[in-house]
């Protein structure tokens, strides 16, 4: 009897063993273009990407997406890309995992967030709405105007948040291709207490 209980720990203690130095499963990225790649649309991609998972796009254009269930997942533009690739049409997050979009042209459509946590950071953007269960965080975004009105473009329902700045930080601005930043007077001078509002020109393509 002892050696069978001998022989039954043994095996829990090998079994517990490869279990405890199981290797880790690596994020992968997974590369979206439009010709050449496994993925031609992010929906693709974002198929098949497991938690965890980064999603690039190279330059271009390319449909809205969907990101639900449950997956934690980064959608960014690829190295080396100069100028922000892309999405034409709505994008839709209802995934109650975290997505988090950086370095997009989102300018000429909505992204809808439902649910999960959504970080929105140095894209160009037009509106958001938010409703549900939704958090999002956007910062670090060009808002499609040089005065956006955010009572308009950004609509929230429900419990959903959104805390966003309101302009983009130079530079952080991926791909942003600034050529110029100039300001509406070349000095100024003013009193203690006082107040003087600069008007600030960004120059940019792309």
């Amino acid at each position: 009897i002892l050696k069978i209980k001998n022989i039954i720990l043994s095996f829990v203690l090998v079994v517990g063993g490869l279990v405890l130095f199981a290797p880790k499963v690596m994020a992968a990225t997974l590369t979206v273009c439009a010709s050449g790649c496994t993925y031609t649309t992010v929906d693709a991609a974002i198929d098949a990407a497991t938690t965890g998972d980064t999603i690039t796009l190279g330059a271009g254009s390319y449909a809205g997406f969907t990101n639900d269930g449950t997956k934690n997942i980064t959608i960014t533009k690829a190295d080396g890309v100069t100028v922000l690739p892309t999405i034409t049409s709505a994008v839709t997050i209802s995934s109650s995992g975290t997505t988090t979009i950086t370095g997009l042209n989102i300018s000429g459509t909505t992204i809808t967030a439902s649910a999960g946590t959504v970080t929105l950071l140095n894209n160009k953007l037009a509106t958001l709405t938010a409703s549900g269960t939704a958090a999002v965080e956007a910062k670090g975004n060009y808002w499609n105007s040089a005065t956006p009105d955010f009572g308009t473009i950004i609509t929230t329902s429900g419990s959903a948040t959104v805390n966003y700045t309101p302009y983009y930080t130079v530079e952080s601005m991926l791909g942003s291709n600034i050529t110029a930043i100039s300001l509406n007077t070349a000095s100024k001078t003013i009193e203690v207490g006082e107040a003087y509002n600069a008007d600030i020109t960004v120059t940019s393509v792309g």
